[in-house]
């Protein structure tokens, strides 16, 4: 009833200003107008169809507005809800779940406005967990981290564009990441370079060594990860002394970019932790040999590894390193995984000649016991032209 009342109110005082227009000098005329244009905003916020739904289904419609990614962009929501009327605007940036997400796109932080609007946006999610990431290939200046700064312990997750070496060793400066469970680390120019002429054009294009201590400070910062990602993050330098134990890490995914034909697993980080909690491993290439890899997931000899799991059926090896297969082939051999019925191993690197006769060897050796295998595949890239390739293929007798 109020609001019908203030309605009316209104329409009335519209009527009576359009009615004084025609009668003014034109600088009365100009307030006269700006008069009729407060009076017929407010009259549209009392009129606005959203003013009659309750808050909570107000909130879960602006909700449904919210695309996959969100940036600064002023065409999509949430931005776009605060260019509408007061009422939305009000309401959107009262709504901390609309800005609990952000892509910070580091080469506009430079740009006028960019960096208020990252802060403004920040601040409206209130004390909620934040969701960020930094993306370019802007290098962490001081500036670039801005965002990062007085919100670092609402992170819970973060997504990092690294366009040298040194960007790590910024982002984690006098940094604690309590709230971070998820973390992505990726060469910036893996996720935007499309060919490699455009990758030519970046000075940190080239392969560069990521310092070892670095990253486990990044670790030792965020120290109630769950899930860590490195992409295209390998060549390692300068070994921590110590090895490190991550006590809540349970799902690191070692890989490379999609489209990126290069050995980048990210696996010699494996050589400097323990993680008790570990619940799921995803390398994109084994770069360890056997016996490292073995240390990590149980410190015991591969042959005590292969004991521990006893029931296994079915295995598939896909771009492992070619001493990681010759030493499970030649451990199960010796009677270990004694149910495996399906053996694949795809090895999509070069063949090498000795690595190839030690598993012909290995082989050689299931045959002799009468293993159960009943599905085996054994992939390896030599061409029969070349005169390497003549040679193993020579070497394969009847049983193998």
């Amino acid at each position: 009833m109020a609001s019908n009342a203030t309605a009316t109110a209104l329409r009335e005082q519209l009527s009576k200003i359009s009615g004084l227009l025609s009668l003014q000098s034109p600088d009365l005329r100009r307030d006269l107008e700006q008069q009729r244009n407060t009076a017929q905003r407010k009259l549209n916020d009392i009129l606005d169809p959203i003013r009659r739904l309750p808050p909570e289904l107000i909130a879960d419609i602006f909700l449904r507005c919210l695309p996959d990614q969100r940036t600064v962009d002023f065409e999509v929501a949430p931005l776009v809800l605060l260019h509408v009327c007061h009422a939305w605007k009000h309401f959107a940036e009262t709504l901390p779940a609309l800005w609990t997400e952000l892509i910070v796109d580091t080469d506009r932080m430079n740009s006028e406005g960019y960096n208020s609007i990252v802060e403004s946006w920040i601040s409206r999610a209130g004390g909620r967990s934040l969701a960020l990431s930094l993306e370019g290939h802007e290098t962490h200046t001081p500036r670039v981290l801005e965002p990062v700064d007085g919100c670092a312990e609402q992170i819970q997750a973060l997504q990092l564009d690294l366009s040298s070496p040194e960007d790590l060793d910024a982002i984690i400066a006098l940094r604690r990441f309590p709230s971070m469970t998820n973390l992505t680390l990726a060469r910036a120019n893996q996720w935007y370079c499309d060919s490699d002429d455009e990758a030519d054009e970046y000075p940190w294009s080239e392969s560069w060594e990521q310092d070892a201590t670095v990253f486990i400070r990044m670790l030792n910062a965020a120290a109630n990860l769950v899930e860590c990602r490195l992409v295209q993050i390998n060549d390692f330098t300068n070994s921590p002394p110590h090895i490190f134990t991550h006590s809540t890490l349970t799902h690191p995914h070692l890989g490379r970019f999609p489209g990126v034909d290069v050995s980048s697993s990210s696996a010699y980080m494996l050589s400097y932790l323990t993680l008790p909690a570990l619940a799921h491993l995803t390398m994109a290439s084994c770069d360890l040999e056997f016996q490292p890899f073995s240390d990590f997931l149980t410190h015991v000899t591969p042959q005590q590894f292969l004991a521990l799991i006893p029931n296994v059926v079915e295995l598939h090896l896909f771009s492992v390193d070619p001493a990681f297969n010759c030493s499970l082939i030649e451990a199960i051999g010796t009677g270990l995984l004694p149910k495996i019925s399906c053996l694949t191993i795809d090895a999509v690197y070069p063949g090498l000649r000795p690595h190839y006769l030690r598993i012909l060897d290995a082989l050689g050796a299931l045959c002799a016991r009468s293993h159960g295998l009943s599905s085996f595949s054994f992939l390896w890239n030599v061409t029969s032209s070349s005169e390497d390739g003549r040679d193993v293929y020579a070497e394969l007798t009847p049983e193998i």
